[in-house]
């Protein structure tokens, strides 16, 4: 079988929303099934990045998906955002899972970008410059199921 991405979804981008990261990301993932076309209670996957915030089964109670068949994370920066869509075809193309979506979410302003959680930046060194551009820019999300397809 062979996997695409059949659909895409995100929030606004914005500062301080007053909204946790699980909500935006159920938002971004219901944007990403009515895109492609499919119920939300069809995801039997997720992937994600390793620094990840919101709990897989926190996704599944507050969608309603009754079962997950693959739950996997992997390192960010760089090659990762290839690796989510890797580790989800993978899946799809192997049987593992039929419907994956690949996410990240964040709920982060530049001054989250300093301090001692073990996921943001120290202020020293590149990584505090790096943080405030990418965090400056406000809550992002984005989430992209591939699914199964059939070749011709």
């Amino acid at each position: 079988m062979d996997a695409a991405v059949a659909g895409i979804g995100q929030t606004l981008y914005a500062r301080n929303m007053g909204r946790t990261e699980l909500d935006l990301a159920c938002e971004a993932i219901q944007r990403a099934c009515t895109d492609a076309g499919l119920p939300v209670a069809a995801i039997d996957g997720f992937v994600s990045y390793h620094i990840e915030q919101v709990a897989e089964l926190d996704l599944m109670t507050a969608l309603g998906i009754p079962e997950l068949r693959l739950m996997a994370r992997t390192p960010s920066g760089g090659g990762g955002a290839a690796s989510l869509l890797g580790l989800a075809a993978l899946a799809v193309a192997h049987g593992t899972a039929e419907c994956v979506v690949a996410f990240r979410a964040r709920n982060r302003s530049k001054a989250a970008s300093y301090g001692n959680d073990p996921n943001q930046a120290d202020g020293r060194g590149p990584r505090a410059a790096t943080a405030s551009r990418t965090h400056a820019s406000g809550t992002t999300r984005s989430a992209s199921p591939p699914r199964r397809t059939s070749s011709h």
